[in-house]
């Protein structure tokens, strides 16, 4: 799992290539929140996840870019809500441009 946490800001998560992250909670690949602000991820891959793949709670001005997301049927976990790829909670000025998502109950 990759984390940008503690009002972290102009970080770049680029190229990365995540498997079996978050295997027994809730969470992301990779996760952004705290008030980070104006970070980019992009281009990055994330396969066999059990609930999120790239997650972001609280921040402010990021973008997601180009990233792949596929569960490939891994078992999510009983507790928390559907599978989703790429997840946003209160969080302003967040831009997700040119993501797929694929074998999730939700992309976004």
């Amino acid at each position: 799992m990759i984390s940008i946490s503690g009002k972290s800001s102009n970080n770049i998560i680029r190229n990365n290539l995540l498997y079996n992250t978050n295997r027994y909670r809730g969470g992301g690949g990779i996760v952004i929140y705290n008030g980070s602000t104006r970070n980019l991820i992009e281009g990055n891959e994330l396969y066999s996840f059990s609930r999120n793949g790239l997650y972001a709670l609280s921040v402010e001005e990021n973008i997601f870019r180009r990233n792949y997301c596929n569960a490939r049927d891994y078992q999510r976990p009983q507790k928390g809500g559907p599978r989703v790829c790429f997840d946003a909670y209160y969080s302003n000025k967040t831009i997700f441009e040119n993501n797929i998502a694929e074998n999730v109950e939700g992309g976004l």
